[in-house]
């Protein structure tokens, strides 16, 4: 009696489960992304920026090397004093350097995830609003690797460029 009842539970946890079936989609979320106007504005802010940041190193590494070039050409005409000061004077710039490329680098990075967050959120919301009409219950990124065998039928993509007004 136990087994049977046991067995009954059973098949019922397996009609259960096959009751819910889970309906995948997919689609490639970062070719899309780049297709947005929204993301070509943030790039060109961004190459913007990080063309000012590279202006800005670049200046700091021509003043480094006047300096040194100084150093190298008057070393045996100064003192061991000024010598001492236009060494730290180097090294002070090598910081100013290595600091600056830090920070601006993680400026940029910053500043990037705050230009592309309107984009992706409005990709996201119409993936969304597909996935809904179409009655999709999981949507899945190609460009991630995620997928590793797809029938084609269920990709989305078409349908999510349609709503951002895409091609």
């Amino acid at each position: 009696m136990k087994k049977l009842v046991l067995l009954i539970f059973v098949s019922l946890i397996i009609a259960q489960i096959s009751a819910q079936t889970t309906k995948l989609a997919f689609l490639n979320a970062d070719k899309i992304l780049q297709e947005m106007p929204e993301t070509k504005a943030a790039e060109a802010e961004i190459t913007k920026l990080n063309k000012e940041y590279s202006d800005y190193i670049i200046q700091l590494r021509n003043e480094y090397s006047q300096k040194l070039n100084f150093l190298q050409q008057n070393k045996d005409s100064v003192s061991s004093f000024i010598l001492e000061q236009k060494i730290d004077e180097l090294k002070i710039i090598e910081q100013k350097i290595s600091d600056f490329q830090q920070k601006a680098q993680s400026d940029l990075l910053k500043k990037s995830e705050e230009l592309y967050a309107p984009a992706k959120k409005k990709l996201f919301e119409a993936i969304e609003v597909v996935r809904k009409e179409k009655g999709y219950s999981e949507v899945l990124n190609s460009s991630t690797g995620l997928i590793l065998a797809s029938d084609g039928k269920n990709n989305i993509e078409e349908d999510v460029r349609k709503k951002l007004n895409l091609r």
